[in-house]
């Protein structure tokens, strides 16, 4: 009968399909089960710095989204301690326990730590916390192969949906903050596969994608739409902080020396994300900026309220009428 809320908690997070959900249910059943825990953090390395990716304190669950660890932060003591290390076994480290992960779900899966503090935490439970975090991860490695592209690793056209649809609920008159979305495509792909071949073109995609995990930070999403088509999910940055980004990855396509190619460009349209109320028209404004971006002779950035400012709306279907 002990285990029982535990199995409730297992059934209860495989029927979860988002990979951030599946996260945050770990922090909140392993805080439900052992309510004398009264910290959870879960941190990753990013550039060599810990971050903080969400929390679970005196049982409410906070996401951070990639917050670095700050002066008055408990474990910030404990920062270089906590260093990078592949083969870091469970242990108490100060006050806390840490558990390693052996991956978490972020633009480019990493190593993790699980951090909890208590002192009444007995060895069995140690043991029980560690057998359920490593079934979690064996049900997300599941979810990534389900969720992301096979070719590149980003997260696929599925979990896109998901993600805008995640950041349009998110943005509510309380908790404010600046999302954006931003459709992306190679120019001149097709003459690309055409001349070279489909492989040639493959590496091309493969080069792109990690050019854009270099460009970006840990915690944007970034996804291949499909075909030579990526979008990426941006948050916490002013829309001048969103451009210095985007422009910052057409640059670096664009002195980027691909073998048998003068050179690589991309167009890129984004939006902000406001009240579009789906995705299909939130990802419909970001790909009229694409659109003007082509048109007004590709290898450049184009954001979809510069239409608004220059176009009408049509009544009918509420979209720009571009001609």
């Amino acid at each position: 009968m002990a285990n029982d809320p535990l199995l409730a908690a297992l059934e209860a997070i495989t029927a979860l399909r988002s990979l951030e959900t599946v996260e945050a249910a770990l922090l909140k059943t392993i805080g439900e089960i052992y309510p004398q825990i009264d910290r959870l953090h879960l941190l990753t390395w990013h550039d060599g710095e810990l971050i903080e990716y969400g929390a679970l304190l005196d049982g409410q669950f906070a996401e951070h989204n990639g917050s670095p660890l700050h002066a008055e932060h408990p474990l910030y003591s404990l920062r270089h301690t906590l260093h990078y290390d592949p083969e870091r076994k469970p242990g108490v480290y100060g006050e806390y326990y840490l558990y390693p992960l052996s991956r978490l779900d972020t633009l480019t899966p990493t190593h993790a730590l699980l951090a909890l503090r208590t002192t009444r935490l007995s060895g069995q439970a140690r043991k029980v916390i560690g057998s359920l975090i490593r079934i979690v991860e064996n049900f997300t490695e599941l979810l990534r192969e389900k969720n992301r592209d096979r070719l590149t690793g980003l997260f696929n056209r599925h979990q896109l949906e998901e993600g805008i649809h995640q950041l349009l609920n998110r943005r509510t008159p309380h908790t404010g903050g600046q999302y954006w979305l931003a459709m992306m495509d190679i120019d001149h792909f097709k003459q690309i596969n055409d001349t070279l071949g489909h492989l040639f073109g493959d590496e091309v995609l493969l080069t792109v994608s990690q050019l854009m995990q270099g460009a970006f930070r840990n915690q944007d999403q970034l996804f291949r739409y499909g075909g030579e088509e990526f979008v990426v999910l941006l948050g916490g940055v002013d829309e001048d902080g969103a451009l210095g980004a985007l422009e910052r990855f057409r640059s670096d396509v664009e002195r980027y020396r691909f073998p048998q190619l003068d050179s690589v460009t991309l167009s890129i349209g984004y939006c902000q994300l406001l009240n579009q109320g789906s995705a299909a028209t939130a990802l419909g404004e970001a790909d009229q900026a694409l659109y003007q971006a082509k048109h007004r002779g590709r290898n450049q950035v184009f954001a979809y309220h510069q239409i608004c400012a220059t176009q009408t709306i049509n009544p009918e279907t509420g979209s720009i009428d571009l001609f």
